[in-house]
Parts: C-alpha cells; sequence; structure tokens
C-alpha cells in the first residue's frame, strides 16, 4: 500500500500508531479520511506499511521508536511496519525527492518547512479526524496543533521534543569577576563583557543557524561526553577532549578563511586504496584522503566549492603529517548530479 493521498507526516508515537490503523484501514483508491471517523480493517488483512526516519539503524539508534513498532505489530499481528532510516541530512533529502516521485513511505520525519510544501501539493493526509477521533487532540497543547495546521488541514505531529540549557564554565566568570547569569540580560551583560575581552562566549556549531544547537549537542555526544555528564556534573570528572578541540579549531579556520557560510558540507573520505609514496628515503603504500567540500540551496543539486590553492596545501599537508597510513590527499570536483554528495 503505497498510496501517496495517505502519506503524512508524522511522529510521536501515540499518534503514530493511531495513524497507523487509520492508514491500514484506508481504501484502495488512496483516500485518506476526511471526516470524523476512522476507517476500520478487516483483521485477517493483512497489510504492510513503510516508516521512514531520521536515524540511521533505528534499532540501535532509536530504540524506543524500534520497540513501540514491534510493540505496535505484537498486538496487531495482521500489521507490518517496515521500519526504516539515515542519517539526517540523507534523510532530508532522500524525502524530499520521494515527494517529488510519489514515492513517499506512509510515515516519515521530515522539516516542517518541506512538510509545508508537499502538504500544499496535495500529499499529506489530514490527520485531524483522526486525532479528534483516537482522543489524542486535547491531550495536545492547542499551540502544538496549530503549528501543524494549514488551510484547516493539520498534516501532522512533532516527532518530539527539545529541551537545550546553556552550560556555563564556572572558573570563566570567576576568573572575569562575573557572577552565573540567572536572566537573559544577565547573560547578554556576561557575553558583552567577556567578548569586549576576546573570550568567545557562544559558538555556533552549525551554519544552519536553527540547527546550531544540535550539531554542538551531536558533537559533544560522539566526543564522548555522555559517558562523563554525570561526573561533570556533581564535580567529579572534567572534561578535556583534544579531538572535540581540535574540529572546533578546523571550523574556526574555514570561518576565518571566510569559507563557512559559503559551504554547506564538507568531509573527508578515508578510501579503500593505496598508493606509493615517499618518506624520508623510504617508499611508502598507503592509504588515500579524498576531500569533498558542496555549495548547494536545496541539496538536490550540488556542485564543488572552488577552494582556494592555499586552503587546499593547507589540508593536504595537515592530514599527511597528522594521520599515520595516509600519503595522499585528492579534491572530489564531481556535481550532482551525476554524483551524490555523500560518497555510498
Amino acid at each position: 500500500m503505497t498510496h501517496p493521498a495517505r502519506v503524512m507526516r508524522v511522529g510521536a508515537l501515540t499518534t503514530a500508531f493511531a495513524v497507523l490503523v487509520a492508514l491500514a484501514g484506508c481504501s484502495s483508491n488512496g483516500s485518506g479520511p476526511s471526516s470524523g471517523s476512522i476507517p476500520t480493517l478487516d483483521p485477517k488483512t493483512k497489510v504492510t506499511l513503510t516508516f521512514d526516519i531520521q536515524t540511521a539503524d533505528p534499532k540501535t539508534n532509536s530504540p524506543q521508536v524500534y520497540a513501540a513498532v514491534k510493540e505496535f505489530e505484537k498486538e496487531n499481528p495482521n500489521i507490518t511496519v517496515k521500519l526504516t532510516g539515515e542519517p539526517t541530512d540523507t534523510h532530508t533529502q532522500k524525502m524530499q525527492l520521494a515527494g517529488q516521485t510519489d514515492t513517499l513511505p506512509d510515515m516519515f520525519w521530515i522539516l516542517d518547512s518541506d512538510a509545508r510544501q508537499l502538504n500544499k501539493a496535495g500529499k499529506l493526509v489530514n490527520v485531524k479526524p483522526i486525532l479528534d477521533a483516537a482522543n489524542l487532540t486535547s491531550r495536545y497543547p492547542a499551540t502544538t496543533v496549530k503549528g501543524f495546521t494549514d488551510d484547516g488541514k493539520t498534516y501532522g505531529q512533532p516527532s518530539s521534543q527539545l529541551v537545550t540549557g546553556i552550560w556555563y564554565n564556572k572558573k570563566i566568570l570567576a576568573d572575569n569577576g562575573l557572577k552565573a547569569p540567572v536572566t537573559f540580560d544577565d547573560l547578554l551583560n556576561v557575553v558583552k563583557i567577556l567578548h569586549a575581552k576576546g573570550i568567545t562566549t557562544i559558538s555556533n556549531g552549525s551554519n544552519q543557524a536553527s540547527f546550531a544547537c544540535w550539531s554542538f549537542l551531536r558533537d559533544l555526544s560522539n566526543f564522548g561526553w555522555d559517558q562523563k555528564v554525570k561526573g561533570l556534573l556533581a564535580g567529579t570528572t572534567k572534561y578535556n577532549n583534544p579531538d572535540f578541540k581540535k574540529l572546533y579549531e578546523h571550523i574556526d579556520e574555514l570561518r576565518k578563511a571566510g569559507l563557512y557560510r559559503r559551504i554547506q558540507q564538507a568531509f573527508a573520505v578515508l578510501l579503500p586504496v593505496q598508493t606509493v609514496g615517499v618518506m624520508g628515503d623510504f617508499r611508502t603504500y598507503d592509504n588515500v584522503v579524498a576531500v569533498r567540500c558542496i555549495q548547494t540551496e536545496d541539496f538536490m543539486t550540488a556542485d564543488w566549492y572552488p577552494l582556494p590553492y592555499e586552503v587546499l596545501q593547507s589540508i593536504s599537508t595537515r592530514i599527511t603529517n597528522s594521520v599515520r597510513g595516509v600519503n595522499r590527499v585528492v579534491y572530489d570536483i564531481s556535481s550532482k548530479p551525476p554524483s551524490t554528495i555523500e560518497w555510498e
């Protein structure tokens, strides 16, 4: 069952599985629910529904979603949910392309800006009757429902809630005679004072400002923050990861070179290729690293970014001097199409 008319963006698990039951009962002509009733499904009918999220390997990286899907399948043995996922950037591009080719999954995660475009194009189901019939609408704040409603049609629900706090360095504040900020005005005052002394107070970790905090938190997790956070909060552990610091030093180099906001994605790929090189008086047989920097507006098409020669030289020298087992660096000058942005 892959009727575009009943594809939707939906997230909160209680809503998602109420919607799953409704989707399974949609008629074969693809018409979704438009009144206050939810279609019923013959318990003998075998149905497969597709559910695609923004996490690679959902079983490992989104265990709560995976467990909920399995519990749903247990309670509804005639319904199979095919749960798949990819990293956020790849997933977003995949959903954008699927929207253009009418191959969207039955349920999926997507950015609200893209969801609104899909809704205007008539690709999404109105889930309001489903929420009302399942007595779910009243359990959401009115602003939540309103935020995902356009022209009287509720096209989706939030996938989760993100609570973000500000971590501050007590020593830096103390060394500069400052108290921990309590109000926004306090924070603004602290930022101004420290900035005047050349101290960077808040760093943007992403060139997409709305995701700056997500990028920074993800990087913290990738560099071992999660394993130490309890000790840090208790004051018994310190976090000093030179690789994490080096990551942001590299980002700062892009900024200083005036390239940070011109490049939408940049990464290096260790290739399964070895080449002959020279180290001192000896020949080497080591690995190749490919560097890729792209510029794009929508990630559906992309061009390679013409990095200045001095930047390319700096990148190559740094990699070959600091990464053991690499003796050659190449720069990817392929556009999309015909190539993809990522190397897969």
